[in-house]
């Protein structure tokens, strides 16, 4: 019960920070940062935890957004059922450089997923998407990934003792 409440309120604290940075900064420089607290969930608490996270995160994503309904909870859903599979076939010494390439892979299957469902329904530009969506989406969330993991440890430590 404790771990349910902890992850509804730092899906809710993480969702106002990224609309804060949207809103301060544009699309520019907008990580990722309900991936991130996805994954966080997933590697700590198991896959149980990943889904529920995701599902709540997805959902006030989608609620919030003016997108395809449900394409970010697939999304989300998605990258945790992979995130085990690829941790599993990485290996690498260091932590950090697992968890850069982890998220890059979760990143880039995201905005693929993203993408595809936008095809389905729309003429996509190519060109445009992976400048102006993909890229800055991928740097910004690989920038923040280190120091987001090292804030949800402390404050998960802290809560969990």
């Amino acid at each position: 019960m404790r771990k349910t409440i902890l992850i509804t309120f730092l899906i809710f604290i993480f969702f106002i920070i990224e609309c804060m940075l949207f809103e301060v900064f544009g699309r520019l420089f907008t990580p990722d940062l309900l991936l991130l607290l996805v994954v966080f969930i997933t590697l700590g608490f198991g896959v149980r935890y990943g889904l529920f996270a995701a599902i709540l995160a997805g959902f006030m994503q989608d609620s919030f957004g003016t997108g395809i309904f449900g394409i970010h909870v697939f999304a989300l859903i998605l990258c945790v059922y992979l995130t085990p599979f690829i941790k599993k076939h990485l290996y690498y010494a260091s932590r950090e450089t697992t968890r850069i390439i982890l998220v890059f892979l979760l990143v880039t299957l995201n905005v693929s997923v993203h993408l595809i469902g936008q095809l389905v329904f729309h003429a996509v530009d190519f060109p445009n998407v992976i400048q102006f969506i993909y890229v800055p989406q991928v740097i910004t969330t690989l920038l923040v990934t280190a120091f987001t993991f090292e804030q949800l440890k402390v404050c998960v430590s802290k809560f969990c003792v």
